[in-house]
């Protein structure tokens, strides 16, 4: 079952807040310490979208370091925290597309890209099902403007 219902967690934000705060972040460095700072405090026992917005906020880290060392460090924490995200709620659309993104984005020798086809087919096959306006405009708002999509799809 899809599960993509508004849900308060960690520290009072809801779903539509912490996506909110993650493309902000996006935008530059101060969002992104913030919303690193927001999200710090999942752990394993939260639900599978926090643990999926945590590892984003790794993803996100690694274009603040400079050693390679530490950018790896935060692109394999991130990439395990997503990855267990996908495993606890593997029908989530948001989860999917977040892992999408990273895919489509990540460095190739990284070796982290496998998954795009199965995340796309699960994006299209749910959309209906997505109750959430706001995810539904974000996520066909990016295939579209990367050529992951077309209109029709």
């Amino acid at each position: 079952m899809l599960v993509m219902s508004t849900q308060v967690f960690a520290a009072g934000t809801d779903s539509v807040e912490l996506r909110r705060l993650y493309y902000k972040a996006t935008e530059n460095k101060e969002y992104c310490d913030q919303f690193y700072k927001k999200v710090m405090s999942v752990n394993e026992v939260s639900t599978p979208v926090l643990l999926c917005y945590r590892g984003m906020a790794l993803f996100l880290r690694c274009r603040q370091h400079l050693n390679p060392y530490h950018k790896l460090e935060d692109f394999n924490a991130g990439k395990k925290l997503l990855e267990e995200a996908v495993k606890l709620d593997p029908e989530n659309a948001e989860i999917r597309f977040m892992r999408f993104c990273v895919q489509s984005h990540a460095p190739r020798m990284l070796g982290y890209y496998g998954k795009k086809a199965e995340d796309k087919n699960l994006i299209i096959n749910s959309w209906k099902r997505i109750p959430d306006q706001d995810l539904k405009n974000k996520i066909k708002a990016y295939m579209l403007a990367y050529g992951s999509i077309s209109e029709k799809e």
